[in-house]
């Protein structure tokens, strides 16, 4: 099976965790376990506490969060 993260990758944490109901914000965290009938996962934070974090809440340390916008090249100018 693939899983979007795997056990032991470093990732941020931005949103609600369902043991401790704590927001948390952009809070770098380790993945040490995954839930595939809930789609959770288990993270540790640096404090050695441990929550468990919905996927959409989970993001990679260098991944960007919309899509880029890319420039249109421009049509030279006709000469007369």
């Amino acid at each position: 099976m693939h899983y979007k993260f795997k056990k032991g990758q470093k990732v941020f944490v931005k949103g609600f965790g369902k043991n401790n109901h704590k927001y948390y914000s952009n809070i770098p965290a380790i993945i040490v376990e995954y839930d595939a009938y809930y789609d959770d996962y288990i993270v540790k934070f640096k404090n050695q506490t441990e929550d468990w974090i919905s996927a959409v809440d989970i993001r990679k340390p260098f991944e960007r969060t919309g899509k880029r916008k890319r420039r249109r090249r421009r049509k030279p100018k006709r000469k007369i």
